[in-house]
């Protein structure tokens, strides 16, 4: 799978997911965490592979074959959907606990992102 292709695969994935969950837009719900406004300028998915990659790289060699790998390109991909202000959000860690959880519990997407973080 192609890193930069993979990533597309992948958001398209947690678009799903996330539309699947979504409900009415409540204050202080974690599904009302897009900015009402739009981001200035969206960052490319090859510069945001890049970005999750020196963030991977970072990690040991222990931590990349566990889950924070995972975590990061949750993190890092839920960031680039919906603007950076979204990580300042109290309901944003449980946002991306469930996203990841999701993930984790269905194989392939699962496999797909093994993969995918294995190529980054």
């Amino acid at each position: 799978m192609d890193p930069v292709n993979g990533i597309s695969q992948i958001v398209q994935i947690l678009r799903r997911k996330l539309a699947d969950r979504a409900t009415p837009r409540v204050a202080g719900d974690a599904t009302s965490m897009a900015p009402d406004r739009a981001p200035a300028q969206k960052a490319s998915a090859e510069e945001v592979r890049r970005k999750i990659s020196a963030r991977i790289q970072r990690l040991t060699i222990e931590e990349r074959k566990g889950p924070r790998a995972a975590q990061i390109f949750v993190e890092s991909i839920i960031a680039w959907e919906f603007g950076d202000e979204v990580l300042q959000d109290p309901k944003f860690a449980d946002l991306a606990k469930e996203v990841f959880d999701t993930i984790a519990a269905d194989a392939q997407i699962s496999a797909r992102l093994k993969t995918l973080l294995g190529q980054m």
